[in-house]
């Protein structure tokens, strides 16, 4: 009888909530922290892209990669003193384009 009184006594002693729930069900969606959404990737620096033609004409239009080939854009002339130079700038990000 005194090795089961002990025996009692040890098992009031341990503490009943680890062994009571197995640690699958301890934690649930609603215990967790969120984590917080990945970074964004930076958008890209712009860089000025000069186009220029040299050549008599009466409109001169500009279309590459950089726009999928979807828009003429005009250069514009240098003047009456420079009529035959035509010159554009754009901002186009970082990389090789066909125009």
């Amino acid at each position: 009888p005194q090795q089961s009184a002990q025996t009692q006594l040890q098992a009031q002693r341990q503490p009943a909530a680890a062994a009571s729930v197995p640690r699958s069900e301890a934690s649930t969606p609603s215990d967790c922290t969120p984590l917080p959404p990945p970074p964004r990737a930076p958008k890209p620096q712009l860089v000025p892209t000069a186009f220029s033609w040299n050549g008599e004409c009466h409109a001169c239009y500009l279309s590459g990669t950089f726009n999928r080939w979807a828009e003429r854009i005009p250069l514009e002339n240098g003047g009456f003193t420079r009529r035959a130079e035509w010159a554009v700038v754009l901002l186009l990000p970082p990389g090789e384009y066909a125009y």
